[in-house]
């Protein structure tokens, strides 16, 4: 994220780097998984890591105080939760910012 608000500044799109990442932190339900949310106005998205079960749950985007969803499950370990992170991302900034 560092990265992408370093970029969007030089290039100009300030508007783009209001984004608010959490604190690594345990999960709300599950005592054995860690979780993480990236917020950026009302959108939010949240990356969970269920370690027990070797799988990262991505969910969002959503609005705060709505329901949490969409979800997707990707491999903890191998190249495939990084792209999935990315394009989620993207999506978010693209609902934060009424595309």
């Amino acid at each position: 994220m560092d990265a992408f608000v370093r970029s969007a500044r030089a290039n100009g799109a300030e508007h783009l780097t209001h984004i608010c990442v959490d604190d690594v932190q345990t999960d709300d339900r599950y005592v054995d998984c860690l979780q993480f949310g990236v917020t950026r106005g009302a959108w939010r998205i949240v990356c969970v890591a269920r370690i027990q079960k070797g799988i990262v749950t991505l969910v969002g985007p959503f609005r705060r105080g709505k329901p949490e969803r969409p979800c997707s499950d990707h491999p903890l370990l191998g190249d495939a939760a990084g792209p999935a992170l990315e394009d989620l991302l993207l999506e978010l900034l693209r609902e934060a910012s009424g595309r």
